[in-house]
């Protein structure tokens, strides 16, 4: 037994761990384009469209980029679903929005703007340019002209590199231009020269070098530059010359050592930043900064740029140096200006591509000034790039260099989309690769995302190619922020939170790591194939996985031909992003205390006695008890007393001192209140012992209850900080121990409460409910789902607490509150009776043993925190024109009633519907407006409704019900459509009788119709069994057309068993010698039925296993002659499928006057002449016998 209780302890905390896993997992919570590029930007709220159409369809949205009049960025043109956004519109990401039209009305709110109308709508975004200082990586070289003499020997950083003649030096020659003396520098300390002097180098490194004309290593007079010294960047990024070179660009430290002291030549400086000022996308240097100083400003812009004087080696200022830094940028939508500017000396050069020398101020020179236009040189028109044009990075190669020991001027700024000032130097960088893919793992063009890193505010933006790759390049050590901005068209934006986090491993690798952001928890996610791989879902999609719904059509009366609508939807989701916030509940626990919760509840003497089991002495065990237990300090036992409603008294034996674990200490109740459990006791002589004290498991119901119950509260209150739960007890009578408190501020309180419950007395769960109903409805929260928990271990002690327990348990659920039942070792009968009678639907469980027990309510806990109903969700069926909606009457409802106004259609389960009419679909609909659809574990929003085919729609198989997409249940995420059922429809055409006299020898009468008789049959107007006209319904113009006779099989027969065939001609031509019948059998074929038809018509079809036409059934009317309507009343009663001419021969004498008189004559006279001799001859006869 001791195994076994410490198995379920391991049990409980095991449930602990799946249910704190489930909460991380449980709250789902909710930007352009170019490839690795960035640019300083300021996070701020995300400016976002959302499609909320009206007509609930797509909308095209067109957003155009402008600041004032000047287009910035070019258009974007997105289609987007019902319900789907945009999550920032704002791409000119180093600019404010400052105002927005839609369809040139302005707009109030920048930050969310809702799409109302309908087709298509056009957003104009006018920006002001951001401003704000960012600082840029860049490399600092520090060239020692005279580092000093050594035993002959002059030391130089001019003296590096390949030696010859040839040779471009930092610091001027002894040379002049174009034949001008000039008089050097007089005030150098390191020696004194005359006019021909060596200006500011050794006499050893003082070289010529002529370029049109000029000395390049001279300084030119003025600010004529010296063109074609540099050649570009190599594939390594070293900075080639045209010339020899000391190596002014190159990224290490040289040193000698002259009398006995290391002593800088070239001097590589990492430690510096450029500083500039931005302005939208222009960018212009105002300082350097050192970071080796603290962040020191060590020089600004403009004269005396002298970034290293403390550096120097050779005093101050410090007039030898170069500078490189490198700008990386895309283009992407930008069309705005693309310019590059310097003004100053000496040399300076811009490298576009490595290649492409564009600004090329080379020499000793006065301050020069030149500037480029990036779109010329690069061979591109704004607005007009292709898509890989648009997503290849461009990088400018910076170039600086003071050589001439006079005056400092350096003057630069550019206008870059999405620039990045990137390292020289060669430091760890990462890509990040990701994909962006379908639900079937195909790839998504045109998706957006943001990537910001953290610290610097360094923001880009990147599209999805063709097969869905993104990469972001050169990802620098450090986190960013992934988002994704735009989703592809017809596929809902992501509202997922990703970090990324770039690493250096111990190779000197930098190494980029995808995170998902849940509930502020960080779960890394898996590659695939170098790859990460980002999901977007269509609307539907999205829909599907969030919502289980159906709509089916079943045959009522086949005669009738009526038919039950039913439609069911269930919450599927287990994220609080659907009702876009947390998932918070308030539960009414309603705990059964009868004197069955103890061990041997159910005896006589009911008592806890046999039930303990030891675990130790307290100071032996403390160390090792479970935490999520409950225990029993000692086993002293504690009478209850319970005075039963009969007027009895009984009396139940309680484990009197359970003890649980609570703020780190073990504490115990004592009867009356919680008290610690001392470590040290008082010995036999005042003395302190440690505390011996005997520790108990107890397996009895109440035990495993308090346990369960325990587990519970901790759960919830780690899950949902804003939950509330109640505590409501019951035996014969209810006692109310919490009303509905916060459960993580009251986590402890409640434990205690449930902790320190006694059982005793008989069941009447009625009690415990009423008071669980009273707290929810006296403290209910808007928009808060309630729920009740109730736990028993028997049946109701009376029929009258069944009947009151059911009563109230049904007024909870119709109010909406979900009730749960679980029982612990209950046979069927009352199992059955729970789930029928008290439980909602599929919320009723059953335990056999306390273990199982434990895993319903942490299976109910899971269930409560994260499984999600859907809110204000609209379902609307739009009824197929054929058929018309059943009222509560029983009657159908007619078009003209509801184009006076909306009429109430109670379903099942008392879903109130408002019926309509559609005027876009011209038929009928019903609407169910601000439903809560049930999460799937805890039931369903379920109603059935009933439709009748319209009296004048003819009939046939296949027919859908409903109208699609236009029937749908609305969500927050959009719509989903539901299915169409198809049905068969009896076909329900009459045919009718007639009855005529004709004389004898007279041939049957027809007329002019094709059929011959329009009485039996009118083909100008097909009429049903009520004497309605009937049409045929076209599904391509969605309208009813008149039957015509090509619509129609038509034959007439002879015999009623109709299989003599006759036509129209013969019968005109038949002479009837008595009473005679033809009868006329008309068809109507009702299309192909299908297996779906069959099966929602019960088998029921038009036509037979052979063909699908449905006959005309007789109306048992049109009879002349009384003693045929009977007959035609039979045809009625048999469902003849004939209509009946019935033809009666009369025999008439001649008509009298004109002519007739000598027929009357002649006749008589041979009538005469015959008889006289007939009456001679019998004469003769007799008179020749004799």
């Amino acid at each position: 037994m001791l195994k076994r209780m410490r198995r379920i302890g391991l049990f409980v905390l095991a449930i602990a761990v799946v249910i704190s896993s489930a909460i991380i997992a449980s709250a789902n919570e909710r930007s352009g384009t170019t490839t690795g590029s960035a640019t300083a930007q300021t996070t701020a709220s995300s400016y976002v469209i959302e499609n909320k159409s009206s007509d609930r369809k797509d909308i095209t949205v067109t957003i155009q980029h402008y600041n004032g009049s000047k287009k910035i960025y070019s258009d974007d043109v997105k289609t987007l679903s019902y319900g789907s956004k945009i999550n920032d519109y704002a791409k000119a990401i180093n600019w404010d929005v400052s105002s927005v039209t839609v369809d040139g009305n302005a707009v109030s709110n920048k930050n969310y703007i809702e799409l109302t109308g309908t087709g298509s709508a056009t957003v104009v975004v006018n920006y002001t340019a951001k401003e704000t200082d960012v600082l840029g990586d860049t490399s600092f070289y520090d060239y020692t002209v005279r580092a000093g003499e050594s035993n002959g020997n002059y030391y130089s950083f001019n003296m590096l590199g390949d030696n010859t003649n040839q040779r471009l030096t930092s610091g001027t020659s002894r040379n002049s231009w174009k034949g001008v003396y000039w008089n050097g520098w007089q005030n150098i300390e390191y020696q004194s020269r005359s006019d021909l002097g060596t200006g500011n180098n050794y006499e050893t490194y003082s070289y010529e070098l002529m370029k049109d004309d000029y000395d390049v290593n001279a300084y030119t007079g003025s600010s004529k530059v010296i063109k074609g010294l540099l050649n570009g960047i190599d594939s390594d990024g070293n900075v080639k010359f045209n010339y020899t070179e000391p190596g002014f660009f190159v990224k290490s430290n040289e040193t000698v050592t002259i009398n006995g002291k290391e002593t800088y030549l070239r001097r590589y400086i990492d430690s510096m930043n450029l500083k500039f000022h931005k302005t939208g996308d222009t960018y212009k240097l105002t300082s350097v900064i050192d970071t080796a100083q603290n962040n020191k400003e060590v020089t600004t812009s403009g004269s005396n740029f002298f970034p290293l004087n403390d550096y120097s080696t050779e005093g101050t200022p410090n007039y030898f140096f170069g500078m490189r830094y490198d700008v990386e940028f895309a283009i992407g939508d930008y069309v705005g200006d693309l310019t590059y500017k310097f003004t100053g000396d000496d040399d300076m050069w811009v490298v576009l591509d490595n290649t492409n020398v564009i600004i090329d101020l080379g020499g000793i020179h006065a301050a020069a000034t030149d500037s480029v236009d990036l779109w010329s040189k690069l061979g591109l028109t704004p607005g007009s790039l292709t898509e890989e044009q648009k997503n290849q990075t461009h990088k400018l190669t910076i170039l600086y260099m003071e050589r001439g020991a006079g005056e400092s001027n350096c003057q630069m700024e550019f206008t870059l989309p999405n620039a990045k000032v990137v390292d020289v130097i060669e430091k760890p960088k990462a890509d990040l690769n990701l994909q962006k893919v379908d639900e079937n793992g195909n790839g998504l063009s045109d998706a957006v995302f943001k990537l910001e890193n953290d610290s610097t505010k360094e923001a880009s933006r990147v599209k999805s190619t063709s097969d869905g790759n993104i990469t972001f390049s050169g990802l620098k050590e450090g986190t960013y922020t992934l988002t994704e901005v735009s989703a592809p068209d017809g596929y809902l934006v992501s509202d997922d939170t990703w970090k990324v986090r770039v690493t250096v491993d111990s190779n000197n690798n930098a190494v980029a790591k995808l995170y998902l952001v849940k509930d502020d928890q960080e779960q890394e996610v898996a590659q695939t194939n170098g790859k990460y791989k980002i999901e977007n879902k269509k609307v539907q999609e999205i829909i599907e996985n969030s919502l289980q719904y159906d709509k089916t059509a079943k045959v009522k009366d086949w005669d009738e031909r009526t038919y039950d609508i039913n439609i069911t939807a269930k919450s599927l989701s287990t994220s609080s992003s659907v009702v876009q916030k947390e998932a918070v509940a308030d539960i009414m626990m309603v705990l059964d205390i009868s004197g069955s919760m103890l061990y041997n509840g159910n005896s006589n003497n009911p008592t806890d006695n046999g039930g303990f089991r030891t675990v130790g002495k307290y100071c032996d065990v403390k160390n090792s008890l479970d935490v999520n237990k409950v225990y029993y300090y000692d086993n002293t036992l504690t009478d209850v007393s319970y005075k039963h409603t009969n007027g009895n008294s009984y009396t139940y034996k309680n484990a009197k001192y359970p003890m649980i674990y609570i703020n780190d200490t073990w504490k115990y109740y004592n009867g009356s209140s919680w008290v610690n459990v001392p470590d040290k006791i008082s010995g036999y002589y005042g003395n302190k012992r440690d505390n011996n004290t005997t520790i108990y498991t107890l397996d009895s119901g109440l035990t495993g209850l308090k346990e369960a119950s325990s587990a519970f509260i901790s759960a919830t209150a780690e899950s949902s900080e804003n939950s509330r739960i109640g505590v409501a007890t019951f035996n014969a009578y209810g006692n109310n121990l919490s009303n509905l408190v916060n459960a993580r501020d009251n986590k402890n309180s409640l434990k205690q409460t449930i902790a320190s419950i006694y059982a005793a007395g008989g069941t009447s769960p009625q009690k415990g409910l009423s008071i669980a109903q009273t707290n929810l409805a006296n403290s209910k929260r808007t928009d808060v789902p309630q729920y009740v928990i109730l736990f028993t271990d028997g049946a109701p002690s009376e029929d009258t607490d069944k009947n009151d327990s059911k009563e109230i348990a049904r007024q909870l659920r119709e109010s909406g509150i979900t009730v749960y039942t679980v029982g612990l070792k209950l046979n069927d009968e009352t199992s059955n009776w729970l789930s029928e009678n008290i439980a909602s639907t599929n919320c009723a469980f059953t335990a056999a043993n306390v273990d199982e027990l434990k895993v319903i309510f942490a299976k109910i806990q899971q269930t409560i925190s994260q499984n999600i109903d859907i809110k204000n969700a609209n379902i609307v069926d739009v009824i197929d024109p054929r058929f018309q909606l059943v009222g509560n009457d029983g009657n159908v409802i007619t078009d003209d009633e509801l184009k006076q106004g909306e009429i109430e259609i109670t379903g099942t389960n008392g879903k109130v519907g408002m019926a309509y009419y559609d005027e876009v679909n011209n038929t009928q609909a019903i609407r169910w407006t601000d439903q809560t659809i049930p999460n799937v574990n805890t039931g369903e929003w379920n109603t059935t409704i009933t439709v009748k085919a319209r009296d004048k729609y003819i009939g046939g198989n296949n027919v859908p019900t409903n109208v699609s997409p236009d029937s749908k249940i609305t969500t927050g995420f959009g719509e989903a459509v539901l299915p169409q059922p198809k049905v068969n429809v009896k076909v329900d055409i009459a045919t009718t009788n007639d009855d005529i006299w004709i004389n004898s020898g007279e041939t049957v009468p027809v007329d002019d119709t094709n059929i011959g008789n329009s009485k039996v049959f009118d083909i100008e107007n097909v009429v049903n069994s009520k004497g309605n006209v009937v049409y045929k319904y076209n599904e391509s113009t969605k309208e009813f057309e008149k039957i015509t006779k090509g619509d129609l099989t038509i034959q007439w027969y002879t015999d009623d068993q109709c299989t003599s065939e006759t036509t129209k001609d013969k019968i005109s031509k038949v002479k009837p010698d008595g009473r005679t019948d033809f009868f006329l059998k008309v068809g109507y074929d009702g299309g192909s039925a299908t297996d779906e038809s069959n099966t929602n018509t019960n088998g029921n079809k038009v036509g037979n296993s052979e063909s699908n036409i449905g006959y005309a059934i007789n109306d048992g009317k049109n009879g002349n002659d009384k003693e045929c309507v009977t007959d035609f009343e039979n045809c009625k009663k048999n469902k003849s499928e004939y209509g009946i001419y019935r033809i009666h021969v009369k025999y008439t004498l001649p008509e009298t006057g004109g002519t007739g008189i000598y027929w009357y004559m002649a006749g008589g006279m041979l009538l005469m002449m015959v008889a006289a001799v007939a009456i001679y001859r019998k004469r003769y006869y007799e008179y020749m016998n004799k």
